[in-house]
Order: structure tokens, then C-alpha cells, then sequence
């Protein structure tokens, strides 16, 4: 519901798009995966939801032009991606032996 409501406002449509793309994409997976009869009119949702984004294709070029400037070069923090690493790899451990 939300993300139809988000398509009728102009300021609100892209987010509604990217939304419902999740949510349909989801759906389409699994109806193809499960073999459902509803696959055709996910499709076709879908479909829809491209020719609003290609309606609006001059305001999704900027949001992402815009989301994926650098302006300054971002050093990776080594220490912290090596701890996350561990901790990843110990909670994986904890998860197998207590499962």
C-alpha cells in the first residue's frame, strides 16, 4: 500500500518505484521458482513501474549521478574491517555449534 500511495505524489514516485521493484522482483522469483499462475501479472506490473521510471528518466539520472559522486577518497579502515571479519567468522562458529 505504501509504495502505491508514494506513486501518486510526483516528489515521492521514484521512491515508490524503487519500492515496489524490491517487492515485485521478490514476487516474480518466486512465482517462477514455484510455478504459480500469477507470474504474467507480476510481469506486467513491472513493466509498468520501468515506463514511470523512463518517464522520469532525466530525475533518476541525477538521483544516482548524485548518489554516486565521490567527493573525497575514502580510506578503508583496515582494523575495523579485520574485526568485523572476525566477529563474522566467530558468530558463524557460535551459530553451527548451537544449531
Amino acid at each position: 500500500m505504501i509504495g502505491a500511495i508514494t506513486l501518486l505524489f510526483r516528489r515521492t514516485r521514484i521512491f515508490g518505484c524503487l519500492l515496489l521493484t524490491t517487492i515485485l522482483v521478490n514476487i516474480i522469483l518466486q512465482d517462477y521458482f514455484y510455478e504459480i499462475v500469477a507470474l504474467n501479472s507480476s510481469i506486467f506490473y513491472q513493466v509498468l513501474i520501468f515506463v514511470i521510471l523512463i518517464i522520469d528518466r532525466e530525475r533518476v539520472i541525477e538521483i544516482f549521478s548524485k548518489l554516486f559522486e565521490l567527493k573525497t577518497k575514502l580510506k578503508p579502515n583496515w582494523i575495523l574491517i579485520l574485526i568485523s571479519f572476525i566477529l563474522a567468522i566467530g558468530f558463524k562458529f557460535i551459530e553451527t555449534k548451537v544449531l
